[in-house]
């Protein structure tokens, strides 16, 4: 999905069929999501089919904050808007309210609330929730042009 992520924001296009973007992210917010710390933490890297936890490393128990804003910024392009906000709340209700990281935002957290990697920038991708959010507004209109992107507008 991060490859459609990045083809939408840019306004590539298509490169999974839409019925499949949008089961795939249902099943991403209904497993990652909201099994993963109630529902109150973003979405988990990794999650069994039956909706637990893959412990076979430590990275797929994370939830990485920068990937979880983009989930959630494809999540608005796809019309999903109340699963989008409640995955990006989940960072933000582990960064600020619970956790106190604030303006040091980890690349990752774990159920527990280990982080590493503070003040990490992929973290950043919260602003494609906001092109795409604006975007997603404007009834969905045209992607938007690379030219665009690539000018900051």
């Amino acid at each position: 999905m991060a490859g459609q992520w990045y083809a939408t924001l840019t306004g590539l296009g298509d490169l999974v069929p839409a019925e499949m973007r949008r089961s795939a992210l249902k099943k991403v917010y209904d497993n990652n999501v909201m099994k993963f710390g109630k529902g109150e933490m973003g979405a988990a890297n990794g999650m069994g089919p039956d909706g637990t936890i893959i412990t076979t490393n430590q990275q797929v128990q994370e939830v990485w904050t920068g990937a979880t804003f983009s989930v959630a910024a494809l999540m608005l392009s796809e019309g999903l808007k109340d699963e989008a906000y409640r995955t990006a709340w989940g960072v933000y209700n582990v960064v600020w309210d619970k956790k106190g990281y604030w303006f040091r935002t980890p690349e990752a957290y774990q159920l527990d609330g280990m982080y590493r990697a503070s003040m990490y920038m992929r973290p950043g991708s919260i602003w494609s929730m906001e092109m795409m959010g604006d975007r997603a507004t404007a009834n969905k209109a045209a992607p938007i042009p690379a030219a665009a992107v690539a000018a900051g507008k």
